[in-house]
């Protein structure tokens, strides 16, 4: 059974015991009083040792070892008052750098524009523009999330998509954007290829490619275009037509009275829908009127009326002299039965007209 010869006490007389200062720990023979042996206050028990049967004299036993207990002891002290000097200082400093990091502004942001979605058809060459800034970013870069469609390719040099499409589908991809001092941008777009159809028939329009006109006469060009189509092609003229010349795009034609003379040249277009336009160039040239015809006076002596006879026209002619003017008196004397029962008007119809030219 072991005996329990010492005992270890402490001193609690602070600032009066050069023991209780250092916080000495003082050994006492179990049952002794206690005192503390250098200013004889009571002591405050701390343990009871155990030892073996036979102790060695007080004299014998280790200082040494109790100085490292107090060196390992004070150390641990240190060691904690550093700790939570450390904490309390941090803790105080933590408002300011709290307060420095909210005035720092947070890094501007990329902007990225693209479609939000881009048709197109095999064999067609794609161009998509990526609209990146502000344009003082440094050391840009562009990445893609997805799989474009086969020969697109990302050009990041000159902030686009582009290629010859060869295969049909849809890609959705997203366009992130990033440079250094930025905070990064992203934005989403959906490309669909189509297949390619086959080629629409190339459209033909057939104009005589030059036209004479003269200021005043009717004037009338058509316009033949072919193959027929559904709908009917839209008919356009490129440049000025002659003043009175208009196009006719339901009777296909160009019609009109032409009212100016000059030289117009102009460009008929022909387009749909689904096939390709056709163009013809058409020049007009646009004569003077013609003169107008001079009028034939004719200087005719007045006819007589049907009421009037040979004997009232020999009265009104001029009296004859001679022979002729016998012949007429002896004419004049006649009776009226010898007149011709014929009337008046066929006996004038019978006689001859004389014109100023002589016919």
């Amino acid at each position: 059974m072991p005996l329990y010869r010492w005992e270890d006490f402490q001193c609690t007389n602070v600032g009066n015991c050069k023991q209780a200062d250092r916080r000495d720990v003082i050994d006492l023979p179990r049952g002794a009083d206690a005192i503390c042996p250098t200013c004889g206050k009571p002591v405050v028990p701390l343990r009871a040792r155990e030892i073996v049967l036979v102790s060695p004299p007080s004299t014998a036993r280790l200082r040494p070892g109790k100085r490292r207990f107090h060196w390992l002891l004070a150390s641990a002290v240190l060691l904690v008052l550093g700790l939570v000097g450390g904490t309390a200082s941090l803790l105080m400093r933590s408002p300011g750098l709290l307060m420095r990091s909210s005035q720092t502004p947070p890094p501007e942001r990329l902007y990225l524009g693209i479609p939000a979605q881009v048709t197109a058809r095999v064999g067609d060459d794609l161009q998509v523009p990526l609209a990146v800034g502000p344009v003082s970013a440094a050391n840009l870069e562009l990445t893609v999330d997805g799989t474009l469609p086969l020969g697109v390719s990302l050009d990041v040099a000159g902030r686009r998509l582009y290629g010859t499409v060869r295969s049909a589908g849809i890609s959705p991809i997203i366009v992130t954007a990033r440079a250094p001092h930025y905070a990064s941008a992203s934005a989403e777009t959906n490309i669909i290829v189509k297949p390619n159809l086959a080629p629409a028939p190339v459209l033909s329009l057939r104009v005589p490619p030059e036209v004479e006109g003269r200021v005043g006469d009717p004037l009338e060009v058509p316009l033949a275009v072919s193959p027929l189509t559904d709908p009917d092609p839209v008919l356009t003229v490129v440049g000025k037509l002659p003043a009175g010349v208009s196009l006719d795009g339901m009777g296909k034609r160009l019609f009109g009275i032409p009212r100016s003379p000059g030289s117009y040249g102009v460009i008929v277009k022909a387009s749909t829908p689904d096939n390709p336009p056709a163009l013809a160039e058409v020049t007009f040239t646009i004569m003077e009127a013609k003169p107008a015809p001079t009028p034939t006076v004719l200087d005719a002596k007045p006819s007589p009326t049907s009421g009037e006879d040979e004997g009232t026209m020999a009265k009104r002619s001029p009296t004859p002299t001679g022979d002729e003017g016998a012949i007429a008196r002896r004419d004049s004397d006649r009776t009226r039965t010898d007149a011709s029962p014929t009337p008046a008007p066929v006996r004038l119809r019978r006689g001859k007209l004389t014109t100023r030219n002589g016919k």
